[in-house]
Protein backbone atom coordinates (compact mmCIF):
# COMPACT_ATOMS: atom_id res chain seq x y z
CA UNK A 1 0.00 0.00 0.00
CA UNK A 2 1.56 3.16 -1.07
CA UNK A 3 1.30 6.48 1.39
CA UNK A 4 -1.19 9.36 0.23
CA UNK A 5 0.19 11.76 -2.11
CA UNK A 6 1.76 15.43 -0.64
CA UNK A 7 -1.31 17.19 -2.37
CA UNK A 8 -4.03 14.92 -0.57
CA UNK A 9 -1.70 15.36 2.24
CA UNK A 10 -1.69 19.02 2.14
CA UNK A 11 -5.50 19.37 1.42
CA UNK A 12 -6.28 17.24 4.41
CA UNK A 13 -4.41 19.32 6.82
CA UNK A 14 -5.86 22.33 5.46
CA UNK A 15 -9.05 20.84 6.14
CA UNK A 16 -8.78 20.24 9.65
CA UNK A 17 -6.97 23.69 9.94
CA UNK A 18 -9.84 25.44 9.00
CA UNK A 19 -12.65 23.15 10.54
CA UNK A 20 -10.53 23.98 14.27
CA UNK A 21 -10.60 28.02 12.99
CA UNK A 22 -14.18 27.45 12.40
CA UNK A 23 -15.21 26.19 15.43
CA UNK A 24 -12.76 28.18 17.84
CA UNK A 25 -14.63 31.18 16.12
CA UNK A 26 -17.94 30.43 16.95
CA UNK A 27 -17.37 29.97 20.23
CA UNK A 28 -18.48 33.31 20.68
CA UNK A 29 -21.51 33.04 19.61
CA UNK A 30 -22.59 32.17 22.28
CA UNK A 31 -26.58 33.70 23.22
CA UNK A 32 -27.18 33.12 27.16
CA UNK A 33 -24.44 33.96 29.46
CA UNK A 34 -24.70 33.84 33.76
CA UNK A 35 -24.99 36.93 35.15
CA UNK A 36 -23.19 36.05 38.25
CA UNK A 37 -20.06 33.38 39.08
CA UNK A 38 -18.73 31.78 41.82
CA UNK A 39 -14.95 32.47 40.64
CA UNK A 40 -13.42 34.97 38.20
CA UNK A 41 -10.31 33.41 36.54
CA UNK A 42 -8.22 36.27 34.50
CA UNK A 43 -5.98 34.40 31.99
CA UNK A 44 -6.16 31.38 30.71
CA UNK A 45 -2.27 30.13 30.91
CA UNK A 46 -1.34 26.98 32.22
CA UNK A 47 -1.78 28.33 35.70
CA UNK A 48 -5.41 29.82 34.97
CA UNK A 49 -6.57 27.07 33.18
CA UNK A 50 -5.37 24.60 36.16
CA UNK A 51 -6.99 26.45 38.54
CA UNK A 52 -10.39 26.71 36.46
CA UNK A 53 -10.11 22.80 36.08
CA UNK A 54 -9.79 22.05 39.70
CA UNK A 55 -12.51 25.12 40.69
CA UNK A 56 -14.98 23.48 38.59
CA UNK A 57 -14.19 19.87 39.49
CA UNK A 58 -17.63 20.55 41.65
CA UNK A 59 -20.62 20.65 39.46
CA UNK A 60 -22.23 23.38 40.97
CA UNK A 61 -19.51 25.92 41.11
CA UNK A 62 -19.53 28.28 38.27
CA UNK A 63 -16.63 29.90 36.83
CA UNK A 64 -15.92 32.98 33.82
CA UNK A 65 -12.54 31.81 32.93
CA UNK A 66 -11.06 35.37 31.01
CA UNK A 67 -8.65 35.33 28.27
CA UNK A 68 -7.20 38.38 26.09
CA UNK A 69 -6.91 38.05 22.03
CA UNK A 70 -9.55 37.67 18.72
CA UNK A 71 -10.38 34.43 16.61
CA UNK A 72 -7.93 32.00 16.12
CA UNK A 73 -6.04 31.98 13.11
CA UNK A 74 -4.59 29.57 10.69
CA UNK A 75 -1.25 31.74 11.54
CA UNK A 76 -1.14 30.26 15.36
CA UNK A 77 -0.90 26.84 13.92
CA UNK A 78 1.49 26.21 11.92
CA UNK A 79 4.98 26.30 13.63
CA UNK A 80 6.84 28.29 10.67
CA UNK A 81 4.89 31.29 11.04
CA UNK A 82 6.42 32.01 14.42
CA UNK A 83 8.27 34.66 13.26
CA UNK A 84 4.69 36.02 12.56
CA UNK A 85 3.89 35.93 15.78
CA UNK A 86 6.61 38.04 17.31
CA UNK A 87 6.27 40.50 14.88
CA UNK A 88 2.61 40.90 13.61
CA UNK A 89 -0.75 41.54 15.09
CA UNK A 90 -0.35 38.58 17.93
CA UNK A 91 2.68 40.82 19.60
CA UNK A 92 1.59 42.93 22.19
CA UNK A 93 4.59 44.56 22.44
CA UNK A 94 5.91 43.92 25.70
CA UNK A 95 9.45 43.91 26.54
CA UNK A 96 11.78 43.10 29.29
CA UNK A 97 14.59 44.63 31.01
CA UNK A 98 18.02 42.91 30.45
CA UNK A 99 19.13 40.91 33.58
CA UNK A 100 22.78 40.23 34.13
CA UNK A 101 22.26 37.07 35.86
CA UNK A 102 19.59 35.71 33.81
CA UNK A 103 19.82 32.08 33.73
CA UNK A 104 22.54 31.41 36.13
CA UNK A 105 22.78 29.41 39.38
Amino acid sequence: MSAPSLTYQLLTVAVVVLQRQMIHNNVGSRTQWNTTYDYIVVGAGTAGSLIAGRLTENASTTVLLIEAGGPASVITDMPIESWNIETGEFDWGYYTVPQANAGQF
